[in-house]
């Protein structure tokens, strides 16, 4: 998928639960922040274009472990412990 389509999808999910939040906007920013951060991997991406994200290309594929259930558990788990809303945000899309 593209970057708007990750982006309208996110959006989408942070609409439908943004009123049941104590933090919406940090729900949301860390929403947003894992819809880029999976793509990283992909020369191709938005992010993942950028010159310092080569190094970490060259270790991953594409579709690799930053799309995998546990990259995405683990990371969530260590955000939880820093704030709820931003591991929740972050659990959501991965």
């Amino acid at each position: 998928m593209l970057l708007r389509t990750h982006l309208v999808f996110s959006i989408l999910i942070g609409v439908l639960i943004f009123d049941y939040l104590d933090s919406p906007f940090l729900f949301l920013a860390f929403l947003l922040f894992a819809t880029i951060i999976i793509d990283i991997d992909s020369r191709k991406s938005f992010i993942g274009k950028r010159w310092y994200f080569r190094p970490l290309q060259w270790f991953f594929n594409h579709r690799g472990i930053f799309h995998t259930f546990i990259f995405g558990f683990v990371l969530s788990a260590i955000l939880f412990f820093i704030s709820a809303n931003a591991g929740f945000g972050f659990f959501i899309l991965s």
